[in-house]
């Protein structure tokens, strides 16, 4: 497996168009780590990335703010297991208004994965593990065990369901289905005044805001149904827009704006009258959506689908990520160096005033 490590960041305090791209310029890094990256996630000022080498992994953590961006601070591991086991390594990382957590997956053989969750407060953990472990082995029957956490942030706040574990569903024999869905769901919340919400039905966490919950109906085998419902973090049913039911069972990822609710799907995303196809990764904020296409990062607002080019990244060895803040928007680069262990991550800040300029919220 390719073991990667992620780096943190760096900030971009300048932005200068060039005469032969609508796009502007990336001005230096903030700062820069090695490793290769996999991920990046923002709260407010704040911003995290994850990675492993194959000395071990780290999990970062940064402020930055205009002029007085801070160094990255690496969070205790605790008993993360890419820091004792070479086949595992992190392949996400997720941030709230106190918190900071990393997925890692474990693949010591073709025959089987294990995937965790591990959250620790901020700055500097440790993490710990969040939920059980769930995955695969093809060699035991049932093939699945455990049930797939399924996590979302917003307005500060992380929620999580756990979902049924289709892992084991082979040729559609639906039997192997481990965590089946129940009478009721529990989300679990970090960050809120609540700990936790239960909701009568199967249901997995699409998106939050902080105060509002946006689940999907699952039928008992975890295949969604198409149904959406908003709830307060008491449970309570609130108004919900009318989705279409087949983009409801494409969405994976979505984000709750005041303009309405964004969904990232197979096809790509999808908001309240407009949809932008072969869109794999995005973010949310004041109003737009940041997505990254090659190696342009690109801002749409959400009310009326206006598009432009934000930022190119000039060098990198694969799709840059973006992830917004109160600070703007940062972008994470991986520069590859002559091997592997030389691969390096820069991350850049690009503030609101630069983006406001080039798009307005309104």
């Amino acid at each position: 497996m390719r073991i990667a490590i992620f780096a943190v960041v760096a900030a971009l305090t300048a932005i200068v168009p060039t005469a032969r791209t609508a796009s502007p310029a990336l001005s230096p890094a903030v700062f820069t780590v090695p490793g290769q990256l996999a991920g990046l996630a923002a709260s407010g000022f704040r911003i995290a990335v994850a990675g492993a080498t194959e000395e071990g992994c780290g999990v970062y953590t940064a402020r930055l703010v205009a002029g007085r961006e801070a160094s990255p601070i690496r969070v205790r591991a605790g008993a993360l297991p890419c820091a004792t086991e070479f086949d595992a390594q992190v392949y996400d990382v997720w941030i709230g208004r106190s918190v900071v957590g990393a997925a890692v997956i474990n693949s010591p053989s073709p025959h089987g994965d294990s995937y965790s969750n591990w959250q620790g407060s901020l700055p500097s953990g440790p993490l710990r593990e969040y939920g059980a472990e769930y995955g695969w082995f093809d060699s035991s029957t049932p093939h699945a065990y455990g049930c797939v956490r399924k996590l979302v942030t917003g307005g500060g706040v992380v929620a999580a369901t756990d979902d049924p574990n289709r892992f084991g569903v082979d040729a559609g024999v639906d039997k192997n289905v481990a965590c089946p869905g129940d009478g009721t769901t529990e989300v679990e919340l970090t960050g809120a005044a609540r700990r936790r919400v239960t909701v009568a039905g199967s249901w997995t966490v699409l998106a939050t805001d902080g105060k509002r919950l946006v689940l999907s109906r699952l039928d008992p085998v975890g295949l969604p149904t198409g149904e959406l419902e908003y709830v307060d973090l008491a449970g309570k049913p609130l108004p919900t827009p009318r989705v279409a039911p087949a983009v409801v069972k494409a969405a994976y990822r979505g984000w709750l704006a005041p303009e309405g609710l964004v969904l990232l799907t197979k096809r790509g995303l999808v908001a309240p009258g407009w949809r932008l196809p072969d869109v794999v990764d995005a973010t949310v904020a004041y109003g737009r959506v940041f997505y990254v296409r090659r190696r342009t990062v690109h801002v749409r607002r959400i009310r009326d689908g206006r598009d432009r080019p934000l930022v190119a990244v000039p060098t990198a060895s694969q799709q840059p990520h973006a992830a917004a803040g109160s600070f703007g928007v940062a972008v994470a680069a991986e520069i590859p160096g002559p091997n592997r262990d030389s691969y390096r991550t820069s991350v850049y800040r690009i503030g609101w005033s630069t983006i406001d300029a080039i798009l307005p919220a309104r």
